[in-house]
């Protein structure tokens, strides 16, 4: 998510308090500016603590989240949210971006395009963020991110641009790393250096 805020480094050796603010954080994002009870976010990200300390961790994170993040961060009663106007998640910018490229005319502004977006296509979705929750928007993204990956790894090879396509190929190995396809791209880029 963006509004200066990284989780990067989350792990289970961090202290509960910045993995519980990580994942509300990510959940509320994900939750792409819908209002969402108490209740749903503390059965999703403590679901075998007893409810009384998860509620009380989710009251301490709340509390954190309304001193550091308002006006961004917005309450009604026992449903809270992130602002849609002020706060927006990176998977909205790369679905603008692969959709503003998919409608371009001239196959070299899709690939330059799509070609922007290697860095963050090279990333695991939320990958220091651990739940069951969160595994259905894992899974949608890689599928969204491999399906842009073979688009512009097609587009690489019909400007026989091998280095662009080595790039590519090894991004989409990232996420399935025994996919045939993505190492025909990359056996295809070596031969083509």
């Amino acid at each position: 998510a963006r509004r200066g805020a990284t989780w990067a480094g989350m792990s289970d050796e961090k202290p509960w308090p910045a993995r519980s603010y990580a994942s509300i954080y990510a959940f509320l994002a994900l939750a792409e500016s819908d209002w969402v009870k108490r209740g749903d976010v503390v059965r999703a990200i403590w679901p075998d603590l007893e409810v009384a300390v998860a509620a009380n961790r989710l009251r301490v994170a709340l509390a954190d989240f309304r001193r550091n993040l308002a006006p961004a961060f917005e309450e009604d009663g026992p449903r809270f949210r992130f602002n849609p106007d002020l706060i927006s998640i990176d998977l909205e910018a790369f679905r603008d971006a692969t959709r503003l490229a998919g409608d371009a005319i001239d196959a070299e502004v899709e690939f330059q395009t799509l070609f922007a977006l290697l860095p963050t296509l090279r990333k695991g979705f939320l990958s220091d963020i651990i739940g069951e929750w969160i595994e259905p928007h894992r899974l949608r993204w890689t599928k969204e991110v491999l399906s842009t990956l073979r688009r512009l790894a097609d587009l690489a090879t019909s400007r026989l641009d091998w280095p662009s396509l080595m790039l590519i190929a090894d991004a989409g190995l990232v996420h399935e790393p025994f996919d045939n396809g993505f190492w025909r791209f990359k056996l295809r880029a070596g031969a083509g250096t």
